[in-house]
């Protein structure tokens, strides 16, 4: 089976709807479908056995594979054509004959930051891939590696005493009880976790905060289950100013993730009511959002949450 990587960095500049325009997963799943079908029938056998060994890599290096491929392999110039060697070719000739389907998924917003007052920064734009694709694909890339995804509440009781036990997976928590009894007939509940915490991203200064969104109907933390959405956006300024208008870039930064929050939020939002369908695995399903776990930095923590100090 052959399957197409999106990178979501390559298109966040230029694959983007305005913030709101809602497209069912399932309609959106299905063109995803024709969408890799059209691309395969591009190239070669031959060809997607090389890129899909280098996809991975930086484009410079899958360039220079390419063409050390096509000039060692095909010597038929009149072939050289069906053999594109470089990542922007083979990306201009997929948005010319199939399509550019990453702007179904992508969304952006405009963040006002006039009322601040940082030198260069009135405003920031911030892009993202929809949360409810997000979860799709994660939880198909974790039910194609043959993990269980779990949507039925289970027990467990202690072999003398009869008391419940508790910790042996998402099937035997509360969560999924409380959930499975606030879901309508036919549906089953998807259990949402996102992440807007920079800390563990290994960056010094701490300014690449990505956002990710996780599937949590499934056991363990396999990273899988997790599909990165984007980035919050960086006020990169010279120190000399984040001195200067301290205060006031502080309050600039809190506002752009509240933003940030607030947009991803919204597109949850949009379907918690009547659910979404989408196909998981062979199974057609409606499925029904419940946000059961946000991680944000310190201080949103303080804020949201209540905690005494930032440590």
């Amino acid at each position: 089976m052959y399957h197409v990587y999106i990178h979501v960095h390559e298109y966040m500049h230029s694959a983007c709807t305005s913030h709101g325009i809602y497209i069912p997963p399932l309609q959106t799943q299905i063109a995803y479908e024709e969408y890799c079908t059209k691309i395969r029938e591009l190239y070669s056998d031959e060809f997607w056995h090389v890129f899909s060994s280098v996809y991975m890599e930086q484009s410079v290096i899958i360039d220079k594979v390419l063409k050390a491929c096509r000039s060692t392999f095909i010597r038929d110039k009149k072939m050289h054509s069906f053999f594109h060697t470089s990542v922007r070719a083979i990306r201009n000739n997929i948005l010319a004959k199939a399509g550019d389907f990453p702007s179904l998924v992508m969304h952006s917003i405009t963040i006002d930051l006039s009322e601040f007052g940082i030198p260069g920064f009135n405003r920031v734009e911030f892009r993202f891939v929809n949360p409810l694709w997000g979860w799709i694909l994660a939880a198909n890339n974790m039910l194609d590696a043959g993990h269980s995804i779990q949507f039925s509440p289970k027990t467990l009781h202690h072999e003398t005493t009869n008391d419940l036990l508790y910790g042996a997976g998402v099937a035997y928590g509360k969560k999924l009880q409380w959930a499975v009894a606030n879901t309508p007939r036919g549906g089953k509940p998807a259990f949402f976790g996102i992440s807007f915490d920079g800390a563990d991203t290994g960056v010094g200064a701490r300014n690449m905060v990505p956002v990710c969104v996780s599937v949590l109907n499934f056991d363990g933390a396999e990273p899988l289950a997790c599909a990165l959405l984007g980035y919050v956006p960086s006020l990169d300024v010279p120190q000399v100013f984040k001195k200067r208008y301290s205060k006031n870039f502080l309050r600039a930064k809190a506002h752009v993730l509240q933003r940030c929050i607030g947009a991803i939020l919204d597109e949850i939002e949009n379907v918690a009511q009547h659910g979404f369908a989408a196909d998981l695995g062979e199974e057609r399903v409606r499925l029904h959002p419940f946000l059961v776990a946000i991680n944000v930095d310190s201080k949103e923590r303080k804020m949201y949450f209540g905690l005494k100090s930032d440590r």
